[in-house]
């Protein structure tokens, strides 16, 4: 489109419309490529959206058997989210029930989110 009024000025002998129009295009180009390079920046330092971040957070919280949420972190993997993330459970609870709730959550977030994996450091 611009292109276009750049050439129809030209051809009704008005030049500075194909000026205005090529700093039109260039601010065009700048913007894409600030576009690109925050969202690839973000990406590379393994930022993840908050508002995600809050939605697994609340699931993981409508657990019964999740007391709380010491530490959760999000990254991506590719196309594929990661989640590694503490839980608070009852203090009484053996290693095996501990570790049931631990695959609790896991599985809700992999079959009601799609989360690639779910990891929780021992």
């Amino acid at each position: 489109m611009e292109t276009a009024l750049g050439i129809l000025g030209s051809q009704l002998n008005m030049p500075w419309l194909d000026t205005l129009t090529a700093i039109a295009v260039g601010l065009l180009i700048c913007k894409t490529e600030w576009d690109i390079f925050k969202q690839a920046s973000h990406e590379l330092s393994d930022g993840f959206d908050v508002e995600t971040i809050f939605i697994y957070r609340l699931a993981i919280n409508n657990l019964d058997e999740v007391k709380g949420i010491k530490e959760i972190k999000g990254r991506n993997y590719g196309n594929n989210e990661v989640i590694d993330t503490v839980i608070l459970v009852n203090s009484t609870l053996n290693i095996k029930e501990a570790h049931d709730i631990a695959t609790k959550v896991e599985k809700v977030l992999m079959d009601d989110y799609g989360v690639l994996r779910f990891s929780c450091p021992r």
